[in-house]
């Protein structure tokens, strides 16, 4: 079990939620075949998992904030700003919540100098660029 948990962390870090909850009920539908001659209870106990990891997946597509505790965005350079990447960050200060943007690198979050992970309890990815339709349609 800790190694499927580990290998859908992974694959999480490779493909957006939409992505993995695709392939993910893709190999759900498929599992039989995949699987082979396993036994009952296994193919019941896979399948539940299954459903458990595009539940996860698709409550976190809907809300479209992460808790820092379930996962960090990627450590990586913004090629135009050539700086760490800004997330829009809810934060916890005292009783109050707010929604917040920080920059995200080193493994930690940043605002100006000072670090702000005391106080970032959930993050969102940042969405894709807006594209021209024309611009699209060239490519």
């Amino acid at each position: 079990m800790r190694m499927a948990i580990e290998e859908l962390k992974k694959a999480h870090q490779m493909f957006d939620s939409r992505n993995l909850i695709t392939e993910l009920k893709w190999s759900r539908r498929n599992f039989n075949q995949i699987r082979g001659a396993i036994s009952k209870n296994s193919k019941l106990y896979y399948t539940w998992i299954f459903d458990q990891c595009i539940k996860a997946l698709e409550q976190e597509s809907i809300t479209d904030w992460i808790p820092v505790n379930n996962r960090l965005p990627e450590d990586k350079i913004n090629p135009i700003t050539k700086d760490f990447y800004e997330y829009q960050c809810t934060v916890k200060i005292g009783d109050f919540y707010d929604v917040r943007s920080y920059k995200f690198g080193r493994g930690h979050w940043w605002h100006g100098g000072g670090l702000m992970d005391r106080y970032v309890i959930a993050w969102t990815p940042p969405p894709e660029p807006y594209k021209d339709v024309d611009e699209v349609k060239k490519t």
